[in-house]
């Protein structure tokens, strides 16, 4: 899988949505690039991402159309810096596969291209999420947001079997097995309880870690008291000021006479 970005933007927020993108993410060159783009000699990439700017010579759809009328077309996303409807819908009619505005958060983005990377390859997604955490089976990376949680190779295995069997335990010699599997270093029964205890020192901050139940094996858990309060709820405290209680009417009262 390979992304090619193109970036008309100085900064550019290609060095933040890079961070946990799965393949080969290649910042191109945009004079090169749209020289390249009059022959089909261009290198072909499975998702282009255009990043433009405020110039006004960003603001022409069809200096992409032989990348859009190509017969190997990769999807395209563009960026265009704040939401410019016209400008949004001129480039869907040009052949952009999917239009965004550059202020979005950077999760954002990167879910669209990890979309269209999938949809490229035929693919569902192939990554988890629990808590604040997201697993992505493409990298067997851990990620909260766009930052990569640190694990060894084998607190990754570890990982890797909870992240993919959510809402059931796995038995101690599952794990056991599958450690066995890598590398060539014993692999004694206490060494499970070892990366487990790893593992749960670097996700617990978080707000997901593993519990263990006799007789069961392990499982991973979200504590909800960390996670984040949803933007609606942040969004509606707004209105609780003084001004909003005065318009506000007060409910019915029941008659005193009401059955």
């Amino acid at each position: 899988m390979s992304i090619h970005w193109l970036c008309m933007q100085a900064p550019s927020i290609y060095p933040e949505v890079r961070q946990g993108m799965p393949g080969e993410c290649v910042l191109c060159d945009p004079e090169s690039f749209f020289q390249s783009t009059h022959s089909t000699a261009h290198a072909p990439c499975d998702v282009l991402v255009v990043e433009l700017s405020d110039a006004q010579a960003c603001f022409d759809p069809y200096r992409l159309r032989n990348i859009f009328q190509s017969a190997q077309c990769p999807l395209t996303l563009v960026l265009l810096p704040g939401c410019c409807e016209p400008q949004m819908i001129a480039w869907l009619n040009a052949g952009a596969d999917r239009c965004l505005p550059r202020e979005s958060d950077t999760r954002v983005v990167q879910a669209m291209i990890r979309a269209m990377l999938h949809r490229r390859q035929g693919l569902v997604a192939t990554y988890t999420e629990h808590g604040l955490l997201r697993y992505d089976s493409d990298t067997r990376t851990l990620f909260y947001k766009s930052e990569r949680v640190p694990l060894t190779e084998r607190e990754t295995l570890v990982a890797s079997l909870l992240f993919q069997h959510l809402g059931r335990y796995v038995r101690h010699d599952e794990i056991m097995q599958a450690l066995c599997a890598v590398g060539r270093r014993g692999c004694a029964p206490a060494l499970v309880s070892l990366y487990i205890h790893r593992i749960n020192k670097k996700i617990r901050p978080f707000g997901v870690h593993i519990g263990f139940k006799r007789g069961y094996g392990y499982r991973l858990h979200a504590d909800l008291s960390k996670q984040s309060i949803p933007t609606t709820v942040e969004w509606l405290g707004v209105f609780k000021d003084r001004k909003f209680k005065s318009i506000n009417p007060k409910p019915p009262q029941p008659s005193p006479h009401h059955l």
